[in-house]
Order: C-alpha cells, then structure tokens, then sequence
C-alpha cells in the first residue's frame, strides 16, 4: 500500500469519526482531494526547480562580484601604495590627501556597478517565483472551490 492509499484511508476513517459519514473509495471528494494533493506536489516541485535556479544564480553573482570586489581592491591598494611612494618621495603630504580622496571615490563606483547589476539579474527570478506562488493561491482556490461546491451538491441533494 502507497502513501496515497494510507492517506485515502485516513480520510476516510476521519470524516466517518467527525461528521459520522461513511465515504466509499469512488467517493467525488476523493477524487477532488487527489486533484489537490497533485496540484500542491506539482507546484512544490516548482518552486523548489525556480528556487534552485535563483540560487544557483545567486551564487554566480556573488562568485562574480567577489572577483570584482578583489581586483578593485586591489588595483585600489597598489594605486594606494603608488601615490604614498609618489608622496614620500616628493615630500608633499598634501598631494597625498587628494590623491586618497579620488581613490575612495573609484573604490566606490567600482563596487556599485556589480552590486547593480547582481540585483538586475536576481530581479526576473524574483518575479518568477512571485508568478508561481500566485498561480499556487489560484490553484488553491480552485481546490477550495471545488470541495465547496461538492459539499454543497452533497448536503443539498
């Protein structure tokens, strides 16, 4: 016996002890919760196939941002370490500050411009997974839907 079979039994066994109704194996809201048990696995397995891919998408970018954070560094540090040389040997500590000043504004354009463009990647994936979630609550509803209407066709028939 699968687990679909053991969790048909419960079912069963738990609707005839709450509401005393006795549910055969061909019963339609079986069927109905089937349908649903589907629908949820199907879209569990969805977002987990979009989850993985925005991770590993995610890793791609910071990888790649890492190695940009590196080189900016340290290309900033050798420019660092230029401009000190320059500096001791001129003995003009005043050019020294200008030159840092400049420095720090590079270091930080370098560092913006990958930040950006990691978001610009993570962005689509981000509206993917809120497409699939909505398509989840839809599917959710429809199964509520379903089951209401069963119910009703059941106690009014």
């Amino acid at each position: 016996m699968d687990d679909h079979d053991q969790r048909l039994k419960d079912i069963i066994a738990e609707v005839a002890r709450r509401h005393g109704v006795a549910l055969g194996k061909d019963d339609p809201i079986l069927i109905l919760e089937t349908f649903h048990a589907r629908m949820v696995g199907d879209m569990a397995t969805a977002v987990e196939k979009e989850t993985q891919k925005f991770r590993q998408q995610l890793e791609e970018a910071l990888s790649s941002y890492n190695s940009q954070v590196v080189r900016t560094t340290e290309a900033a540090l050798n420019a660092v370490i230029e401009a000190a040389d320059k500096a001791a040997r001129e003995k003009m500590m005043v050019g020294v500050e200008g030159q840092l000043s400049e420095i720090r504004g590079q270091v930080g354009r370098d560092i913006e411009s990958p930040i950006n463009a990691a978001i610009a990647r993570i962005i689509p994936h981000l509206k993917s997974a809120e497409h699939v979630s909505r398509l989840n609550i839809l599917a959710a509803s429809m199964s509520l839907l379903a089951v209401t209407a069963s119910l009703w066709m059941m106690f009014h028939h």
